[in-house]
């Protein structure tokens, strides 16, 4: 039997696949922002509060106008953007049109934008239109009148929260908003809920089909994913804590850090139809050993070095008398085993 080499797993990197820009929403406790890798996250925004001095610093901060309730936070927004050069785009209200949130009317927010925001979009900064998670009649409302009145604005930005079976929800909201708009999508929070009582399983689950699907959708820019916390110490309760990138007070990656973080989002890591392709072009000097097969090696957009290990196994298809194969990668930082992850299974 043969095994990957560490060129199998560059074989599962596509252009093909769009490229969007993974990012993280925050707005909980600060001292884990500088365990998130700076290779991998390549911005975040904070809902309410401003820039994030742990982050790493190739990490892109994109500034946040939560609403008229908070005009002292967005005050001090100000001050950021005018004291630094880097900051490039600004995020509008959050959620408008949900009550507990920013809560305004379409003819509100536009008043709001064209007083606050429209003069740093005529400065040249990407401005979004209002970070909405539902309502299209509100924001079909808002971008009309916002057209009349003279708004410049860039990129649509959208939250979404549901449940596990609701992949088709998700999709028709994120097509449906650019189908309807032509403006390029940034997600800049999405997320499974607390009500949905989801399972581990399913909220990976559905963070591989979203994000695949994402991948494959040039208009989508950039995607936030809603973990950057503790499993135990959410913001909220609204959404589920199994979202989380964080346990044990924020010592390690899980599963869902280590898929949005060094899976497909930054990389194009994409499930082949077979494993037979990939065996066919892989370097299969590697011998087995149980089951297993062990070496060292580099992949693109990896410094360090690395330790794989690819486990194929075989198992027979009842119904066909045949045999499939399903192969896992795993890569190891030899420095620091803390980011080991699997980068995917092949089935």
């Amino acid at each position: 039997m043969k095994f990957f080499s560490i060129t199998a797993a560059a074989l599962l990197f596509s252009p093909a696949l769009g490229k969007f820009l993974s990012g993280v929403p925050w707005g909980t406790d600060n001292r884990w922002a500088y365990k998130l890798p700076k290779d991998s996250v390549s911005w975040y925004h904070h809902w309410e509060k401003g820039m994030i001095f742990q982050m790493p610093s190739s990490c892109e901060y994109v500034p946040t106008f939560w609403g008229p309730s908070k005009q002292g936070d967005w005050n001090m927004r100000k001050f950021e953007i005018a004291t630094n050069n880097k900051i490039k785009s600004i995020l509008a209200f959050n959620e408008p049109d949900v009550p507990s949130q920013a809560s305004m009317t379409p003819e509100q927010a536009v008043a709001l934008f064209m007083k606050e925001l429209q003069p740093y979009a005529e400065k040249g900064y990407q401005v979004s239109s209002p970070q909405m998670v539902f309502n299209m009649d509100w924001l079909s409302r808002f971008m009309s009148q916002c057209h009349d009145a003279g708004c410049k604005i860039s990129f649509m930005a959208l939250h979404w929260y549901g449940a596990p079976t609701d992949m088709d929800k998700f999709t028709a909201w994120v097509d449906g908003v650019y189908q309807k708009f032509k403006l390029p999508i940034w997600i800049t929070e999405y997320g499974l809920t607390s009500g949905s009582n989801p399972s581990d399983e399913q909220v990976m689950n559905f963070l591989r089909g979203t994000t695949e699907w994402i991948a494959s959708k040039p208009y989508v820019q950039r995607a936030a994913w809603n973990g950057g916390y503790d499993i135990s110490a959410p913001p909220d309760a609204f959404a589920t804590p199994l979202n989380a990138f964080f346990v044990g007070n924020g010592d390690s990656y899980r599963s869902t850090a280590n898929y949005w973080f060094n899976g497909l989002p930054n990389t194009g890591l994409i499930t082949l139809p077979s494993e037979r392709a990939a065996l066919a072009h892989a370097n299969a000097s590697a011998k087995p050993q149980h089951g297993h097969g062990h070496g060292h090696g580099k992949r693109d957009g990896l410094a360090k070095p690395v330790l794989y290990t690819a486990t194929h196994m075989t198992q027979k298809n009842s119904q066909r008398g045949a045999r499939t194969h399903d192969i896992q990668i795993t890569l190891r930082n030899r420095r620091d085993p803390f980011k080991s992850l699997t980068l995917y299974r092949l089935s």
